[in-house]
């Protein structure tokens, strides 16, 4: 019973990393289609969002890199509020030109 249970907590586990993930991805395909607009300027921005049978927190965040054209984009999903006192399911990495 131990073995199906920790199986259970595993299988869980790695359906709700893969729907962060995508929900991460979804996120990052708004913003690259300008359906989401977030500062270029290196402010934090949340979004909630709702797929699959559950609701979804986002923080997005932007930084610069070495090359000034090309702006970083972090996406951290997160299944429970307040996003301070948990850990990010998902965390998903784009990438930006500036000058659009």
């Amino acid at each position: 019973i131990m073995a199906v249970s920790q199986r259970t907590r595993a299988m869980t586990y790695l359906h709700d990393k893969t729907i962060a993930t995508m929900v991460g991805q979804q996120i990052l395909n708004e913003i690259e289609v300008n359906l989401l607009a977030i500062p270029s300027d290196s402010v934090a921005m949340q979004k909630t969002t709702y797929m699959l049978g559950q609701t979804w927190y986002a923080h997005i965040s932007t930084s610069n890199t070495q090359d000034l054209h090309i702006q970083k984009i972090i996406v951290c999903i997160f299944s429970h509020l307040p996003m301070t006192k948990h850990s990010p399911t998902a965390c998903v990495k784009g990438y930006r030109n500036n000058d659009a």
